[in-house]
């Protein structure tokens, strides 16, 4: 089983404004539904587990359905850890990725897959 995690917990001070980056809306979809859709659609990706803060648990969970969702920690890293323990047991490969970077393509998850496959460990 290879595995996404989108770690979507953060609350965007910097962006500013109520809404966390991640859920801005951009060009009619949320920010964060580009990367899902991406991994989503991918052929070698199994599961996506979203992690995001307990605020943002109930719209994560009826807007992306096909998704594993969980709250995340206290910082990126421990949300992360979470997002690993919430994917399947026998998941062989979990790629993690930031909710607010949309733009990975099918072609980035192909190589980082192939690239872990050929790695030691």
């Amino acid at each position: 089983v290879n595995s996404a995690v989108i770690v979507a917990g953060g609350k965007g001070k910097r962006f500013g404004g109520e809404i966390p980056k991640q859920f801005t809306r951009i060009m009619g979809k949320e920010l964060i539904a580009y990367s899902i859709n991406t991994f989503l659609n991918h052929p070698q990706i199994d599961e996506v587990v979203i992690v995001t803060h307990p605020s943002w648990i109930n719209h994560v969970k009826s807007n992306y359905p096909d998704c594993i969702v969980t709250i995340g920690g206290e910082r990126r890293q421990d949300s992360s850890f979470k997002g690993v323990k919430a994917t399947s047991a026998d998941a062989e490969i979990v790629l993690i990725h930031d909710a607010a970077r949309p733009f990975v393509s099918e072609q980035i998850i192909t190589d980082c897959l192939s690239a872990l496959k050929n790695a030691d460990g």
